[in-house]
């Protein structure tokens, strides 16, 4: 996982460079330990312990992810900071958060607690491969009221708004707790053993525990919207024209479309992300790339002519300076 601006209250943010990433991560108020293991595709920290400060608001800003971020507490009481407000999440309660909303958890209090982000393309599979047989002949979608909700995040209007899902214990929570965290243990033993097929089992295992927040038996499911301001507005309208043209800019064009002038623009994009509008366009548009290398069949020349580059040594030339090495080798590794 990248950091981007880390320390920038404004611009920090999360990009995940997995297909999902599950974090299990616990906090211990007495001696002021935090501890956290990691594990993702091809990837595994190993629990480990670091001296952890109580929220600051100064020392520890607000960030907010490429994707989107669900946080299940499993044991104590944990703080987020979402935005302007403050939510306190118990035992056995879950919220999911969209990639536009700013947050932070506070190391104030004895808890343990599971974060797991989720790629929209990863997420997109698992619902789309969650089916429901009517019969042995015919099935469908799953018509989840939890999968509809994820599947309008992950929409266009969505990335113009801040809102996040929260799940409240219907039943008994320990019981609760003890369903979902047997689900969330399988995912992270999955992933770190990585055996054939752990891919499909974690999808499936992510199936299950979607199914279980949404049983309005189980959980009582609220969404929550809030403000966005015209600065976030404008910054998400920018950063969706540079990903659906690969991180392409015509600035005569985007000038038109957002009514606002490129350096009006670039200052906003600046403000939010610590880089250019051309920075930020490169490094989407060199992200791109290195998605195509590792999940098509197309070659370095067929990647470069897709994303509109003419000049073959100067993409060569970026590619290796952000990834340090060449595509052909990114391909091969």
């Amino acid at each position: 996982m990248q950091i981007h601006n880390p320390g920038d209250k404004d611009g920090e943010y999360f990009n995940l460079d997995s297909v999902y990433m599950l974090t299990l991560e616990s906090f211990s108020e007495q001696d002021q330990v935090l501890q956290h293991a990691m594990a993702a595709p091809g990837f595994y920290l190993p629990r480990t312990g670091v001296v952890a400060q109580e929220y600051t608001p100064g020392i520890r800003p607000l960030h907010r992810h490429a994707q989107i971020e669900l946080m299940y507490v499993m044991n104590g009481v944990i703080t987020q900071y979402i935005e302007d407000d403050c939510r306190v999440y118990h035992e056995g309660e879950c919220c999911i958060l969209n990639k536009n909303v700013r947050h932070v958890e506070a190391y104030s209090s004895d808890f343990e607690a599971v974060f797991l982000m989720l790629s929209d393309d990863f997420l997109h599979r698992v619902i789309e491969q969650d089916v429901v047989f009517q019969n042995f002949r015919e099935y469908s979608s799953n018509p989840s009221p939890l999968y509809q909700e994820l599947i309008r995040m992950q929409g266009e209007a969505s990335a113009f708004q801040k809102e996040y899902i929260n799940f409240t214990p219907v039943g008994n929570a320990q019981d609760l707790t003890e369903k979902a965290e047997a689900l969330l243990m399988k995912i992270l033993q999955e992933t770190v053993r990585q055996e054939s097929g752990f891919i499909s089992i974690v999808s499936g295992l992510i199936s299950r525990f979607l199914a279980l927040l949404s049983d309005s038996d189980c959980y009582y499911m609220s969404r929550i919207s809030m403000h966005s301001t015209r600065e976030d507005y404008l910054f998400n309208r920018v950063m969706l024209y540079l990903r659906k043209n690969t991180g392409r800019i015509n600035y005569d064009e985007l000038e038109t479309l957002m009514y606002y002038s490129r350096d009006y623009l670039n200052r906003i994009v600046k403000k939010r992300s610590g880089k250019t509008l051309g920075e930020l366009a490169k490094e989407i548009c060199l992200e791109k790339a290195a998605t195509q290398l590792k999940e098509t069949d197309k070659s370095v020349s067929e990647i470069i002519h897709t994303l509109g580059y003419t000049n073959r040594s100067y993409f060569y030339r970026i590619f290796q300076e952000k990834y340090g090495i060449t595509p052909a080798e990114y391909k091969k590794k």
